[in-house]
């Protein structure tokens, strides 16, 4: 599986280097303001269930 097909959720400013190496960069709308600026997704916050939010959306391809 290539880089194009992974996903990386995060919400932590060392998430960064993650978020944008993979295709899917997603940060938590709690996430440092610095991960926010470079993560070419955003999804609720962990505590608004934003994860599943996320991969529900992917699954049913209406992010991309």
């Amino acid at each position: 599986m290539g880089i194009f097909h992974r996903i990386a959720i995060g919400d932590g400013h060392n998430d960064i280097e993650m978020i944008e190496y993979v295709n899917y960069g997603v940060a938590m709308k709690n996430a440092h303001p610095d991960l926010l600026k470079v993560a070419k997704y955003k999804t609720d916050s962990i505590d608004d269930s934003g994860v599943y939010t996320f991969l529900k959306n992917l699954e049913n391809e209406n992010i991309i």
